[in-house]
């Protein structure tokens, strides 16, 4: 894939799971024309499915695929209401949410200011204000700007901070998804990648749960999803937007904050997890939250964290259109990460 170096991609367009001769980004604009060009196979199927969403036409050169991502298909369309990202919602996503609830934290997010605005909202997928910036990396939570860990810590607090809705109950909501998909996979599959059975990944799940309960860590109003890639910077005005909100609701509030931090062993950085979580206590104005017990909650919710993304992934090697070989590599990659973590704690 061909990027003009110091381009400015759009919302979501890091997150593509692409191929060179599926897309092209060309970062210039038709004549005569708002919409960024993009070049793709055929558009045709994409465009009826937005169609049928949005409930109105759209020429197939104003749509643009921007993720064929490992969840949701995720396009950026131009009506007559103007730009929108139009996500449709996959299987496995719906196996991880409540019907009635899909969207409802986006719009109470997007009422925060916490994420773009919603334009319409159903059980089948969303659509959201386009906006114009790069999703973060790994690496941006990893730098040394401390201005830019504020601005990010700034946000996730306010999200925390925000009253739980009833309609979510107070329950953690991570245990309804795991047993949504490892109920899905025993329909599908017994034995996973690497002699994993699904049995296996049961007992782990089980086993966590206990200790979780036992911790007493806790409950606050999530992301659910809260990795790099789903914090939008916007350019030019550098204000971080929350994406991909499907999975808020109450959950572990080191969750959140561990999933955000998560990385490999050789590019994890003790010293900036440490600030990050000190600019983030400070956020929260919390006089008796310590830097320590925060630290502390993210420990033991690391190894969830890699749980949560092996059942993930065991779930879309048996989903339908999937990419089985990427998914199966990614569960034993998360699988083994797994297991190397729970062995430490």
């Amino acid at each position: 894939m061909r990027i003009v170096r110091g381009a400015t991609l759009p919302y979501f367009y890091f997150k593509c799971s692409v191929r060179k001769e599926d897309y092209v980004y060309q970062p210039a604009f038709r004549r005569n024309a708002r919409f960024p060009s993009f070049r793709r196979r055929a558009l045709s199927d994409d465009a009826n499915k937005v169609e049928a969403f949005l409930g109105e036409i759209i020429d197939t050169s104003q749509i643009a695929t921007l993720s064929d991502g490992f969840c949701n298909e995720v396009f950026l369309v131009n009506t007559t209401k103007g730009h929108q990202v139009v996500k449709l919602y996959s299987l496995v996503s719906k196996l991880r949410t409540q019907r009635e609830l899909r969207g409802f934290a986006d719009v109470l997010c997007a009422q925060l200011q916490l994420s773009p605005n919603v334009t319409r909202r159903t059980s089948q997928g969303i659509a959201h204000e386009f906006v114009l910036g790069r999703v973060l990396s790994e690496e941006d939570m990893h730098n040394d700007r401390i201005n830019f860990s504020l601005s990010i810590a700034s946000r996730i607090s306010t999200l925390h901070s925000s009253p739980i809705p009833r309609e979510y109950g107070s329950q953690p909501l991570i245990w309804g998804w795991l047993h949504s998909m490892l109920e899905y996979i025993k329909l599908k599959k017994d034995i996973l990648p690497g002699g994993v059975t699904v049995y296996e990944l049961e007992e782990e799940v089980a086993s966590m749960k206990e200790r979780l309960g036992r911790a007493q860590l806790p409950v606050v109003f999530c992301h659910g999803d809260l990795k790099p890639s789903n914090l939008l910077l916007e350019e030019p005005s550098g204000k971080i937007w929350m994406i991909d909100l499907e999975l808020a609701g109450p959950n572990y509030r080191g969750f959140d904050l561990m999933k955000l931090f998560r990385t490999n062993p050789q590019s994890f950085s003790e010293a900036k997890f440490e600030r990050f979580l000190s600019c983030y206590a400070h956020q929260l104005g919390s006089q008796q939250l310590t830097v320590h017990e925060l630290k502390r909650e993210c420990q033991i919710c690391e190894a969830l964290t890699w749980l949560e993304a092996a059942v993930f992934f065991a779930a879309m090697i048996t989903a339908p259109n999937s990419d089985v070989a990427s998914s199966s590599t990614l569960f034993e990659s998360r699988w083994q990460l797994f297991l190397g973590c729970k062995s430490q704690c």
